[in-house]
């Protein structure tokens, strides 16, 4: 690689590394995310390979969660490129595994949650809409992304709700949750219409929703069942 070339390379990290600081990894597209990660893999430019990873895989979540053959099979990507990933995967997937903490953490009440999702959404740039997953005990087993940087009013895609839904059988429960990032809790009339699909959604999937939280700005939460919005009843509620 020539010397214009690497200088090139490098202050393109260093934009994107700013921009992080500056305003969270959020700020960035899913590609730019992965363009930034292949740079620490790679000295040449990776914006090519990281366009070409998301038209493989279609998101970034699908591409952490591929094994090191199906990143390889990706024209271009080359060997050191891919086990990188892959093994920023699995530190990740370690570190949000909440079954290898050791504090156990059970949210069976409406307060509970709320105060979760507060700690989770602090310093969140842009609005993310999660998923708590919980057991028949109310142990929370993990929390999902569904997507992040779209209003509810784009309407965030069924389909990958069913699917973490279904991904584990130990999946009794679910928490659904988003924030506006520069506004009051209040929901909207699409948030409201959302959640009704999503309670659809999970009945069909064997889970049961037992909220919708929203997280505002000054870290303050609104529940959809302490207001009423949420008929399903909860089992053993404290």
């Amino acid at each position: 690689m020539e010397q214009s070339d690497s200088f090139l390379v490098s202050q393109r990290r260093d934009e994107l590394q700013e921009k992080i600081k500056a305003y969270g990894a959020a700020s960035l597209t899913e590609e730019e995310n992965l363009e930034f990660l292949l740079r620490y893999a790679s000295k040449r430019d990776t914006s090519h390979i990281a366009k070409k990873l998301m038209e493989e895989f279609g998101s970034l979540s699908r591409v952490m969660e591929a094994s090191i053959g199906a990143l390889t099979s990706v024209e271009g990507i080359l060997p050191q490129e891919a086990q990188f990933l892959y093994l920023i995967s699995q530190v990740q997937r370690a570190v949000n595994d909440p079954r290898r903490s050791q504090k156990t953490i059970q949210l069976k009440n409406p307060r509970a949650w709320m105060d979760f999702f507060k700690k989770l959404y602090i310093n969140e740039p842009l609005e993310t809409v999660r998923v708590a997953y919980l057991n028949r005990n109310y142990v929370l087993l993990r929390v999902v992304v569904i997507c992040r940087g779209e209003p509810l009013s784009a309407t965030p895609s069924n389909r990958l709700i069913a699917e973490s839904a279904l991904r584990d059988p130990n999946n009794a429960y679910a928490i659904l949750a988003h924030n506006h990032p520069h506004c009051e809790p209040i929901p909207s009339e699409p948030d409201l219409d959302y959640t009704d699909q999503v309670k659809y959604v999970f009945r069909h999937a064997g889970v049961t929703l037992l909220d919708h939280v929203i997280v505002g700005d000054q870290n303050m939460a609104y529940s959809l069942r302490l207001a009423g919005d949420i008929s399903w009843k909860i089992e053993e509620e404290e």
